[in-house]
């Protein structure tokens, strides 16, 4: 069993997600880790050789590329990695495309492929298609080129129905509410972190200053740092490298990775990332002008750190 795997074209984020993620959204940290290397860790414990990842986008739309004599530079990259896959007489190929967060068994997929005789099975969630299929490569050592062979095989394929849990991260609000329900454990998309208190998780090297308040359910990224005063709660997820300045609250939000988050102010049901903010409710984006409120990670300025010290310093009371 072997995996040829799929990037999703970054082009076709939406909802505000294409305006909030800077690049393709399944490689952007969701509690810690991206859709991708995710998808990817999984194969590796289910596939017997490592797998092929092709990243040009997509013909067309299509995720099994159709029989075509327009020679793209992604039907020539698909095309030699399962001919090489062919080539090693591998015996069933894991064609995919990572666009959605999904719970699929691939054994489950594997037992009902090998169950049927089918040449070709796809999975499907009730709502359509998970761009998943599984491939007798004996159906593709005769054909005139690998192309040829799968489309060949697409009309007669079988449906294998997945009823578990899926995302289909088309835009802030569903990225948003993957992260609630990892945190909730909903899914089975768990924080990269460590749990230091119940439901809060958090990365390596995070500094969270000790007058700061982290409520559960949270996460708090490598690298991150939370100033005096601030409060992190109800469902928030901070991802890698961010800055949450002094006295700020976020509460039910996703902030991106690298995004400094300025002092004073109170964010409630928002994506936010590089001067970027999506609202939940209002499912509108706006821009921050200004960098001191939202804005790329920025090292403290000395203004900064001695305003960070007078909010750390605690009078003693007195005798």
């Amino acid at each position: 069993m072997t995996v040829a795997s799929v990037e999703e074209d970054p082009s076709s984020s939406a909802g505000g997600a294409a305006q909030i993620l800077a690049r393709s959204s399944v490689l952007v940290d969701v509690l810690g880790k991206n859709i991708f290397d995710r998808t990817v860790s999984t194969l590796q414990k289910f596939a017997s050789l490592p797998p092929s990842m092709v990243s040009e986008g997509t013909p067309d739309g299509h995720f099994l590329p159709p029989q075509t004599k327009r020679r793209t530079s992604f039907v020539s990259a698909w095309e030699e990695s399962v001919a090489e896959y062919v080539r090693h007489g591998v015996e069933h190929l894991l064609l995919l495309r990572v666009n959605a967060y999904h719970e699929l068994d691939y054994s489950h997929l594997l037992k009902f492929h090998l169950e049927t005789n089918s040449a070709l099975t796809q999975a499907y969630a009730p709502d359509g298609s998970l761009e998943i299929a599984l491939v007798s490569a004996s159906q593709l050592r005769n054909a005139e080129s690998c192309l040829a062979g799968v489309s060949s095989l697409i009309p007669g394929h079988r449906r294998f129905v997945f009823n578990g849990y899926v995302n289909r991260l088309r835009g802030a609000p569903d990225f948003y509410r993957l992260v609630s329900d990892g945190l909730h454990g909903v899914c089975a998309l768990t924080p990269a972190g460590v749990e230091v208190g119940e439901r809060v998780w958090v990365g390596a090297d995070v500094e969270i200053d000790a007058s700061a308040t982290i409520g559960a359910p949270a996460f708090i990224g490598a690298g991150s740092r939370v100033a005096a005063c601030s409060t992190i709660a109800e469902t928030t997820s901070v991802e890698r490298n961010c800055e949450i300045d002094c006295g700020t609250t976020v509460r039910q939000s996703w902030i991106l990775p690298n995004t400094y988050v300025g002092m004073a102010l109170t964010v409630r049901r928002s994506v936010v990332s590089n001067r970027r903010l999506f609202h939940l409710d209002r499912k509108v984006a706006i821009t921050c002008g200004d960098p001191r409120l939202v804005g790329p990670r920025r090292k403290s300025g000395p203004l900064l750190t001695k305003m960070q010290s007078l909010l750390r310093y605690e009078p003693q009371s007195a005798e």
